[in-house]
């Protein structure tokens, strides 16, 4: 993501150099080139800015860079979608953004000279050409903006994804979060699973959204599990996306374990119903399974 928004500055400033020589080839004529090299300069600080304090945040948020991990991150981040939106079509010259205008004015500074040129009797030279690659170079500005959009805030989110560990807010909070959307930034605990050997990997997590308490800061690590708790987190751990709907919490997630082949209907027929030893072993089975595959 960092590489990609470095290389777009230096596609940036080569716009802003084309606008910088146009002014020099108008002379007199140059008030379009001149205005649209200033405010492309202008949009790009304050367009840029944005970009990289976003993907500051994705840094903040997953430790990473790389669009095969951070995918699908933003999915559930209005705001963050928001500004990366604005700062990209800006970037991009979309129209109804500033680097529309910047773009346009430094593009018809282009026209202008080709039209001068001609008028005069003269040959225009290379500069049609010079114009097709400021389309071009234009396009494909709009291409990887529009990847990196899509890769970060649409896509399905990557699987295995893990976020940052925080520990400043109250256990009940911390608890009481963790049981909504997959992906907050926190970390929790609970006051019931001192003295489980697997303490760690139940705080992570619930950490990560994988696991929810029970609201009041308990984990009831003793109480059997039930078919919608095991499926629910199930589906969480491998990354799919629940539907948003107005049933139950944990309809969506056994929904899309059934759409992926973790479990079949009859299996989640009861989400209430607590997980049976058969079902425990045959899950386990299918999981080691699919392990032993992929080694």
């Amino acid at each position: 993501l960092k590489r990609t928004l470095a290389c777009s500055s230096m596609s940036q400033i080569g716009f802003i150099l084309v606008g910088t020589a146009m002014q020099g080839f108008l002379s007199g004529e140059n008030a379009l080139a001149a205005w649209g090299t200033v405010l492309h300069m202008l949009n790009h600080s304050l367009v840029k800015l944005v970009l990289f304090v976003a993907a500051g945040v994705i840094y903040v948020g997953t430790h990473s860079l790389n669009l095969n991990e951070i995918r699908g991150w933003g999915r559930n981040k209005p705001v963050l979608k928001i500004l990366f939106f604005i700062g990209g079509a800006s970037i991009a010259g979309v129209p109804g953004f500033s680097g529309y205008v910047s773009k346009t004015l430094l593009h018809e500074s282009i026209v202008e000279y080709i039209h001068l040129l001609e008028h005069a009797g003269a040959d225009p030279g290379w500069f049609p050409m010079v114009e097709r690659l400021f389309l071009i170079a234009g396009g494909l500005t709009a291409a990887y903006m529009t990847k990196l959009f899509v890769a970060i805030f649409v896509s399905s989110r990557a699987a295995g994804q893990r976020l940052p560990l925080q520990s400043y807010l109250s256990r009940g909070t911390l608890t009481a979060l963790s049981c909504g959307e997959r992906g907050a930034d926190l970390f929790v605990t609970f006051h019931d699973i001192a003295g489980v050997p697997q303490r760690e990997a139940v705080e992570a997590l619930a950490s990560a959204g994988v696991l929810c308490g029970m609201g009041d800061g308990s984990f009831c690590p003793d109480a059997p599990v039930t078919v919608a708790q095991y499926y629910t987190a199930l589906a969480r751990a491998k990354g799919l996306e629940a539907e948003p709907g107005q049933g139950a919490w944990y309809e969506g997630y056994l929904e899309a374990a059934a759409r992926e082949g973790l479990a079949q209907p009859e299996e989640l027929a009861d989400p209430n119903a607590p997980m049976t030893q058969g079902q425990t072993r045959a899950q386990a089975a299918a999981e080691l399974y699919e392990l032993w595959k992929a080694a």
